[in-house]
């Protein structure tokens, strides 16, 4: 794929979160000592922002609120928001000030009116944009995510029985009151990653210790299941979960598969023998994958393998994958590379 830009890094450690991609402004990286803000056009450094060693950020993802231009990145102990024009911090929130600690395991969300983030010993928290706590309140088993669409809030939780059964949990709130609307549950294990809201459904994909996985998808304002897929196939559980335009896509170590978003067909499923794996992006018909020395360009709709780009040589592991309107980003153990993506390539 054509190269362009490229951009060197100084990684310290493993990247913890997903790029935060800004369309036609910034990219947002981690794995230095600070978090680093690149032009999204050219690579060019637009500034740092400085992080107390000890408070690193642990967390899957950052969040952007665009109304206020803000970044929203939880970390060790505490909880930062960022002008994403030039990195100064706007608050800080310092988990020995609030005595709530925000879950670096778990993946928040933004509100209309502020942002609602899994914590401890709290689970569901939510906050005004001045960074004050609006409501709290404590939900039994463990909270993996939560995602804000039409006043409402959903949680997608895991409770480890035992060796051989983790139960999950889907859950509705009110976001304005924390009222319970509707709890779905399953012993297909757990929902342990992000959950989707389109269309008025939600979607989401279990994984753990029972002997089924399953996907599913839930009408948002009853918990009624629209469609279910239960797999009892080893390789078929959500280690990362996608849902984009037609397709539901579920990504375990090593293996994903593809469901028609509409019905939970399943369509087709693509392995490529190795049991690591990166978090994957979607652009225009096509899927990204990396098995961490090379990035796999897939047909959305059949699952074909259309190309597959080696990691520069000396960069080592890819670990985080990235895509705006018009490029694939690939952080590497060296760099930031931004890719003309497959359906603009120059040779159609």
């Amino acid at each position: 794929m054509k190269v362009i830009w490229n951009t060197s890094t100084n990684l310290i450690d493993t990247p913890q979160s997903e790029l935060l991609i800004i369309d036609n402004f910034r990219l947002i990286y981690s794995g230095e000592e600070d978090i680093i803000a690149l032009s999204l056009e050219t690579g060019e450094l637009k500034w740092k922002g400085e992080i107390e060693g000890w408070r690193d950020l642990q967390s899957y993802e950052m969040l952007y609120d665009s109304e206020h231009n803000w970044i929203i990145s939880p970390h060790f102990e505490n909880l930062i928001v960022w002008d994403a024009s030039n990195g100064d911090k706007v608050y800080e929130l310092i988990e020995s000030e609030t005595g709530i600690s925000i879950s670096t395991a778990s993946r928040h969300t933004l509100m209309q009116n502020g942002y609602a983030m899994v914590g401890s010993p709290t689970d569901l928290n939510l906050f005004s944009w001045d960074g004050k706590l609006k409501l709290s309140q404590t939900v039994p088993w463990t909270s993996r995510s939560i995602v804000f669409s039409a006043s409402k809030l959903f949680i997608g939780q895991r409770n480890t029985v035992h060796g051989g059964l983790t139960q999950g949990r889907i859950r509705a709130f009110d976001a304005a009151t924390g009222d319970s609307l509707w709890v779905y549950q399953t012993d297909n294990d757990g929902f342990h990653t992000r959950l989707y809201v389109h269309d008025g459904n939600v979607y989401g994909g279990t994984r753990g210790n029972s002997p089924n996985s399953e996907v599913v998808a839930l009408d948002a304002e009853t918990g009624e299941i629209i469609w279910q897929y239960i797999t009892d196939n080893p390789l078929e559980y959500a280690d990362y979960f996608l849902v984009a335009d037609d397709y539901v896509f579920t990504r375990g170590t090593g293996y994903a598969f593809a469901l028609d978003k509409q019905t939970g067909e399943r369509l087709w499923g693509f392995g490529w023998g190795s049991s690591t794996s990166v978090n994957m992006v979607y652009l225009e018909g096509y899927l990204y994958l990396s098995n961490r020395g090379a990035v796999y360009v897939l047909d959305a709709e059949t699952g074909e393998l259309v190309h597959t780009e080696p990691s520069p040589s000396g960069d080592g592991y890819i670990y985080k994958l990235g895509v705006s309107e018009d490029k694939l980003f690939v952080q590497t153990g060296a760099s930031i590379i931004a890719y003309e993506p497959w359906h603009l390539r120059g040779d159609q």
